[in-house]
């Protein structure tokens, strides 16, 4: 699109395995037929771009990744789930960041493609007033703009961000999460759940509700009534999710822990491992974004850290 953003870098700053545990009532209802977890990589990617002589961070994002060793129905399937901004990326011609970084999420889906991911699974969910997700203080004045984002906006942002996947070749297809996932669900055990998301939650309580309280009864009625509750709670929630059919997706994933056949070391480092820890730390050392000087500050103790 003919947009720059001179001496931007992207590093991984932390790659760890960890397990997504199975809902219990998932197990109870499924037995041996059902995962006891999910083992997945979490990764951070975060983003720094050279500003008057020092680094700044401007970019940030999170994404689970559950690949071909994973049990289904998570396999070869990543899971953006958290990812966040500030102000000061500079482009050419100036105020060009949603390109940018459309072009930084946009890379790393054409990696997972690669790497043999079907599969992306986005949550459009935005902050609520008062709330942040990874950046601490990333206004200028946290009265300024205290409105939260409206779904639809930032539902926007990202059909933005997959049209021009889709249209690069990076995506094969993309829509939410009812017609790319739940309109052919014949069984609840097919529905992919991730550490974290809004769904473990949701069905557990249909689980519990489908026993009454006792161990459940496996009647084909049964499955059929809880898959159609499914339906209808996605429903009434499906423009805040978002489902990529990634292209170049091999039948199989490299085994875990590799990058197309090339080991990925483990990489960890308390301070960025997880969203929630990072934002922590950032409070507690009060590191700030919201004008450029603390901007500079709070990047150089991060990366002197890191």
């Amino acid at each position: 699109a003919g947009v720059q953003a001179s001496g931007l870098v992207v590093r991984v700053v932390s790659q760890r395995l960890y397990h997504c545990r199975a809902v219990a009532g998932m197990k109870v209802r499924y037995g041996a037929d059902y995962p006891d977890s999910f083992p997945y990589r979490s990764k951070a990617l975060f983003a720094f771009q050279e500003v008057d002589g020092a680094d700044v961070c401007v970019f940030a994002l999170y994404v689970q990744e559950y690949d071909a060793a994973c049990p289904r129905p998570n396999t070869n399937r990543t899971y953006i789930s958290y990812l966040d901004s500030t102000r000061w990326l500079h482009t050419s011609p100036p105020g060009q960041r949603s390109v940018v970084y459309h072009a930084i999420v946009n890379g790393y889906l054409q990696y997972a493609g690669a790497a043999g991911f079907s599969h992306a699974h986005l949550w459009v969910e935005p902050p609520k007033a008062g709330d942040e997700y990874i950046f601490y203080c990333r206004r200028p004045d946290p009265a300024h703009g205290s409105r939260p984002m409206p779904t639809s906006q930032l539902r926007a942002w990202y059909v933005r961000m997959l049209e021009r996947a889709q249209a690069t070749g990076i995506v094969a297809e993309f829509g939410d999460i009812q017609q790319e996932l739940v309109s052919g669900l014949t069984s609840l055990r097919d529905f992919p759940l991730f550490e974290g998301d809004f769904f473990p939650e949701h069905v557990a309580e249909l689980v519990d509700e489908s026993s009454g309280g006792a161990e459940p009864h496996f009647s084909r009625k049964q499955s059929i009534t809880l898959v159609e509750d499914m339906k209808a709670q996605v429903a009434g929630v499906k423009r805040r999710f978002l489902v990529a059919r990634l292209s170049g997706a091999a039948p199989t994933a490299p085994a875990r822990g590799t990058d197309g056949g090339h080991e990925q070391p483990v990489r960890s480092n308390e301070l960025v491992d997880s969203r929630q820890a990072f934002l922590a730390a950032c409070k507690a050392r009060h590191w700030q974004f919201s004008d450029l000087p603390r901007a500079r500050y709070s990047t150089m103790m991060l990366l002197a850290l890191l």
